[in-house]
């Protein structure tokens, strides 16, 4: 949760758009006195998402501190279109252990320009012992159009059982970027472009150690050197 908002009014300008910083609770004083927003380690998602929905229609950028923020629920960081998540590489989002079936870190839906890039997402596989499903995702994008992924890490999502965890999964989403992202231990597949996610570019990424590097249904992609 946010601990406080150190300077709540203080809504930057980034190039002419509205920007935030969070800062993780393990971040360095100096970007804690910095930050607009300072979570406390514990269900970190409330106020990653507090400053996503703060920004205007127009949209902007959210940076996040180096640091780990802990994300306790299934329900997605939701982004919203015209929206930067900047995150550094030293920034990981981690699950949790156990925080319920079929968890998600970020997710889209319906939303078009999008930027994520940067950052660890964690889905701790290892520590989601009793939780069940099949669908626990790093990035899950639905339905989303012109948008970037670039210089990502996602690694070990999954829950108990078998078969169960994605790290970037593309459902009937086209026309978007996928780059130079690290995509490490998934419990079935790294990369999914599924149902229609046409005309998308997929290049220089690198995965492993999943059951498979991917799976490909029903898509067109403009280029597929996947890896």
């Amino acid at each position: 949760m946010i601990v406080s908002p150190v300077a709540s009014s203080k809504l930057r300008k980034t190039k002419g758009t509205a920007s935030f910083v969070v800062a993780a609770s393990d971040a360095l004083p100096e970007i804690k006195r910095i930050a607009d927003y300072v979570c406390d380690g514990t269900a970190d998602q409330v106020g990653i998402q507090a400053v996503i929905d703060a920004l205007p229609a127009n949209g902007g950028a959210v940076f996040l501190s180096a640091g780990t923020f802990y994300k306790n629920n299934v329900t997605p960081i939701a982004l919203v279109s015209n929206c930067e998540l900047h995150m550094t590489p030293g920034t990981i989002i981690q699950l949790t252990a156990n925080p319920g079936n079929d968890p998600e870190i970020l997710k889209a839906d319906g939303k078009t320009n999008i930027l994520i890039t940067g950052g660890i997402l964690d889905g701790n596989k290892a520590a989601q012992t009793t939780i069940t499903g099949v669908a626990a995702k790093c990035i899950n994008f639905t339905g989303v159009t012109e948008s970037r992924i670039l210089n990502v890490c996602c690694k070990n999502p999954g829950t108990s059982d078998a078969l169960s965890g994605y790290g970037i999964y593309l459902n009937a989403s086209s026309r978007n970027q996928i780059f130079n992202n690290l995509l490490l231990g998934a419990r079935r597949e790294n990369l999914v472009l599924y149902n229609t996610s046409d005309y998308n570019v997929v290049a220089h990424n690198i995965a492993k150690d999943s059951v498979a590097i991917g799976t490909v249904t029903t898509v067109k992609p403009l280029f597929k050197t996947c890896f």
